[in-house]
């Protein structure tokens, strides 16, 4: 944290870090400044750091469901951040920059960190990215390093390699299951008599097919880098083209050439005018986010309207004034409630808040929580990735473990809920703990015998219904979920829970009749 309050998204003095070393740990100081504390820094450090700190807030939510280079974009945006001096301060940014979208696609945002650590304590020679004006020289780049970049000229060589898609001695398939190819134990050494078994075949033909699918997708990425001239070049050897070969020779006149290409002219703008042709309009399909995270599909399934303004569009949610205000505790709800998981988890927690150790205490005291601690096998924070409907899903179970009961899910709460309101509050979270319910029955091969919301305040644990009629909820969720962001319609929903939505009544034209009826609304 000292190091960030130093750096230049927010340069802080050394004056001011010194002030906030002066009351504990930095970043739990930073968060404690209140408007008389800060009156003690310089005005222009108490204006940075105020600043900083509300930044700070707005992000931690939207690190659950932003991408992580997004997420940095929108800090070096929202902070003014000014590269580093120098050729290569930019293009070393970038780079970086570069390297963290590549990892949101297999990564979450603390495996990323994670990574960046043991990258940093290994003191690795990381070359510099060139400089901007270095650009008068050959790039050789992979596909997937090109991706969001463009040049002027692009070569695409050896098109007739493809991709190897074949699998290992032995593969596996979630479809077909585990295959294996075969070696005769009499063989000659110098033969291969391997053969594969018929889940090995169909493993075959089903990579083959994906790896095609990929392929393509490849190539248009690749063919889309340059901007004015594509050179496309294979080698035959006398032979039918293979591979990316074949696509480009079936669909473009193929030149053969002896000799290397002659420079291309420069075009004119009038012959340019001239070959200038009007395209109809393409239909888009497939416009939805390729992942997401378990908690904007409960959000998204209890009230679409609420899901399209908190995470789709990002707006703020502003807590309602009724919970704004907590007697019981200083810190803000989003850091209250991972103190509470943290502790539950068994996490060292550096001067844990009083209130959040009575609710941990009280869970372990509790049916549940007596159960969980003599259970034969337990996981706390389990984080797991499926695919749903085409969409990849991650999410983190806070508890799940298998007794001579059988086996519970639970998911904790803190939400300042009475115990009459818990049963209604419950259902706004049945989606979630059902696909939660799904991840695991595809782990074990048998799903949860019980599941359990369970609202630490009042020390209540509301039973989830997970009976296999409502199995359809959780793909039916996802289903309407990409619908939505596919046809850009996020119908409100107005029912009673309105009232508890922080854009009822600000963003939101939802006006609920007390204790109705979920019907949904047109937008």
């Amino acid at each position: 944290m000292a190091a960030v309050l130093r750096s230049p998204f927010v340069e802080a003095s050394d004056e001011a870090l010194l002030r906030l070393k002066l009351l504990g740990n930095i970043g739990s100081a930073l968060e404690r400044l209140t408007p008389d504390a800060l009156a003690g820094f310089a005005p222009d450090d108490g204006r940075k750091l105020a600043e900083f700190r509300e930044r700070l807030a707005s992000w931690r939510p939207a690190r659950d469901y932003t991408a992580i280079d997004q997420l940095l974009w929108r800090a070096v945006d929202e902070c003014g951040y000014q590269c580093p001096a120098g050729p290569r301060g930019t293009a070393n940014v970038e780079k970086f920059l570069a390297q963290a979208r590549a990892a949101n696609s297999r990564q979450t945002l603390a495996e990323f960190i994670q990574d960046v650590e043991l990258l940093r304590e290994s003191k690795p020679r990381e070359p510099d990215a060139p400089p901007e004006d270095s650009a008068n020289a050959v790039k050789i780049m992979t596909v997937h390093a090109a991706k969001g970049l463009e040049f002027l000229v692009v070569f695409l060589a050896a098109l007739q390699k493809g991709i190897d898609a074949k699998p290992g001695a032995i593969s596996f398939s979630p479809r077909v299951g585990l295959g294996a190819r075969w070696h005769h134990p009499l063989g000659r050494a110098d033969r291969d008599d391997a053969k594969d078994d018929a889940f090995q075949h169909a493993i075959r033909r089903e990579r083959k097919q994906s790896e095609k699918e990929e392929s393509q997708r490849l190539l248009y990425v690749a063919m889309t880098r340059a901007e004015e001239h594509l050179v496309l070049s294979f080698s035959t050897n006398g032979k039918k083209p293979q591979n990316w070969a074949a696509v480009v020779s079936d669909c473009l006149p193929v030149q053969t050439v002896a000799e290397p290409p002659q420079r291309p002219a420069a075009r004119e703008s009038a012959v340019a005018a001239e070959s200038a042709q009007a395209l109809p309009r393409p239909h888009l399909t497939d416009q939805y986010d390729s992942q997401a995270n378990i908690t904007s599909i409960a959000m998204f399934a209890d009230c679409p309207r609420r899901y399209y303004l908190s995470r789709y569009l990002g707006f703020e949610a502003m807590p309602r004034a009724a919970d704004a205000i907590d007697t019981s505790s200083d810190l803000s709800a989003s850091e209250f409630g991972r103190q509470v998981h943290a502790l539950l988890a068994g996490n060292a927690v550096e001067s844990p808040d009083p209130e959040a150790n009575r609710l941990a205490n009280q869970f372990r005291r509790s049916a549940l929580g007596r159960r969980a601690a003599a259970a034969a096998s337990i996981e706390r924070e389990f984080d797991f990735l499926m695919e749903v409907e085409g969409l990849v899903l991650r999410g983190q179970i806070d508890l799940w473990f298998e007794d001579r009961s059988g086996s519970a899910l639970v998911d904790y709460k803190t939400d300042r809920v009475s115990a009459a309101e818990a049963p209604l509050r419950a259902e706004q979270y049945a989606v979630q703990l059902r696909l939660y319910a799904l991840a695991l029955e595809r782990l074990n091969g048998r799903a949860p015998d019980e599941a359990y919301i369970c609202f630490l305040r009042p020390n209540l644990a509301v039973p989830v219904d997970l009976r296999p009629s409502l199995f359809e909820s959780p793909e039916a969720a996802v289903s309407a979920f990409r619908e939505a962001q596919e046809r850009q319609h996020f119908p409100l929903r107005e029912a009673a829970h309105c009232v508890t939505c922080p854009h009822f009544s600000r963003l939101c034209p939802a006006r609920p009749v007390p204790g109705a009826a979920v019907s949904p609304s047109p937008a």
